[in-house]
């Protein structure tokens, strides 16, 4: 018959890091009956599903901290308490008696590991030396890494299953045998003194934080890292509990990953670079339609990715800016070219048809799935802070940053640009505009950032 897993209870305040805790523990085989964050949620729990182990903080809510509970758990139900502490609990942990033993936060999985088994096998050894080394074996062989326990001659007793198939060694086999002699280092290990040697007197948890080659009886070299500690029983060491954590599924997981990683990067990019064609295609649309302002577009789509870039929005908001900025006035393919060639004054119909290209625009992106809100951006490219602008009216906040970026950006290239309707009014005359807008009818921040793109020297380019 499966044993049962061992239950542990856990007294932990921060319910986040005793979530998570749970997690951890049940990934080890571990049973879970219940976490409390004050003494009396602690001896409740206790009292109604007896735990065979208790992880305690030393500070809870309430008035009770975890040295009184462990006390009073001790006393109720004689159930090992380990104590989950920082270096700055010294002072309160002086008070404690019988500890079974401590974990350091923040808690290291193996340690923890190392830790509980420590503590489970000195209570059983202290009431019931036989059936608690039947459970330690049964216990270690449901564990996900190779496990031993060593003699304090340095002799493995036990072996669980996934040890066993680690070294390529059988328990009854391995039994007896020296540590140093089931553990050898490979000479493809390139590490300084054999951290192994160290086991044969540990007083204390040791972790060898490098990966080191073993020599076992496959086929070739395996990379682990080792994770040991001592098992105390009355303040003296009566073995020690070896942990090995196989690195071969975790690189094979880690060039998965990566393989796919790879792929997943690819696929975007071919996207990425499908949009940006689209968008492409979209713009010189608007431009075989409209002769004059070819290359307008591509000039405020400079402008205002450098404006996006000088105000830090990031590399994927400012992508966003310049592919919208290209495709501002993609609505426009709505509009009569004999208007957008007009060299004359605009008429007040043909004006408020012109006025329809930004909700144009909008309308025939709105299919698209781009990963910005490139709709929006085109919609609101002519509005005005103070709300004087269109289609809508917006203001203030209601109008996307990025939209407020291509607007003074619009505006800066279009002054300066040569039109049907005028000639081109040059740099000073826009900035001049923009600056006196600035607050009212544009964004302040978006403005100081103009003047200062073209003060250290800002220029379009000449394609």
């Amino acid at each position: 018959m499966e044993e049962s897993p061992r239950k542990i209870l856990i007294v932990e305040d921060e319910m986040i890091f005793a979530h998570d805790l749970k997690q951890k523990l049940e990934r080890y085989g571990f049973r879970v009956t219940g976490v409390a964050d004050r003494s009396d949620g602690a001896m409740a729990l206790a009292m109604a599903n007896p735990p065979d182990l208790v992880l305690m903080d030393v500070h809870l809510r309430g008035d009770e901290d975890g040295i009184v509970t462990a006390e009073l758990l001790r006393a109720k139900l004689d159930v090992p308490v380990i104590f989950l502490t920082a270096y700055s609990d010294d002072v309160t942990l002086a008070r404690a008696t019988s500890p079974f033993g401590y974990v350091l936060k923040p808690v290291e999985d193996r340690a923890l590991l190392a830790a509980i088994l420590m503590a489970l096998h000195r209570h059983d050894a202290e009431s019931r030396v036989q059936e608690g080394e039947a459970w330690l074996s049964g216990a270690l062989r449901s564990i996900g890494d190779a496990v031993l326990t060593v003699d304090p001659e340095g002799k493995i007793r036990t072996l669980n299953a996934r040890g066993e198939a680690l070294l390529g060694v059988p328990e009854r086999e391995a039994q007896g045998m020296p540590l140093d002699e089931a553990l050898k280092v490979a000479s493809s290990w390139e590490g300084g003194p054999n951290p192994l040697k160290s086991l044969e007197n540990l007083r204390e948890p040791f972790q060898e934080a490098e990966r080191l080659a073993l020599e076992t009886r496959r086929d070739a070299p395996v990379w682990v890292q080792i994770y040991a500690a001592p098992i105390l029983a009355e303040g003296r060491r009566v073995g020690t509990v070896v942990v090995l954590h196989d690195l071969t599924e975790a690189d094979a997981m880690q060039r998965r990953l990566w393989e796919r990683e790879q792929a997943l990067q690819k696929n975007y990019q071919l996207l990425h670079d499908s949009f940006r064609s689209t968008i492409r295609a979209m713009a010189n649309i608007v431009e075989i339609r409209d002769p004059y302002t070819a290359g307008h577009q591509r000039r405020v789509a400079e402008l205002a990715q450098a404006l996006a870039e000088r105000l830090e929005l990031g590399e994927r908001r400012s992508e966003g800016v310049y592919m919208a900025a290209l495709i501002h006035d993609i609505g426009k393919i709505h509009v009569p070219s004999e208007i957008l060639s007009k060299p004359g004054r605009l008429s007040d119909l043909e004006y408020a048809l012109i006025q329809t290209h930004p909700a144009v625009g909008a309308e025939a992106l709105q299919t698209v799935p781009f990963p910005w809100p490139l709709q929006e951006m085109v919609r609101q490219h002519h509005e005005r802070l103070d709300g004087s602008g269109y289609p809508r009216g917006l203001s203030g906040d209601e109008i996307l940053m990025e939209a407020r970026i291509l607007c003074v950006a619009d505006v800066v290239e279009a002054m300066q640009s040569h039109r049907p309707y005028r000639p081109a009014l040059g740099q000073d005359v826009a900035l001049e505009e923009v600056r006196r807008g600035s607050g009212k009818t544009f964004d302040g921040a978006v403005v100081e950032a103009c003047l200062g793109l073209f003060q250290d020297g800002f220029a379009f380019s000449e394609r």
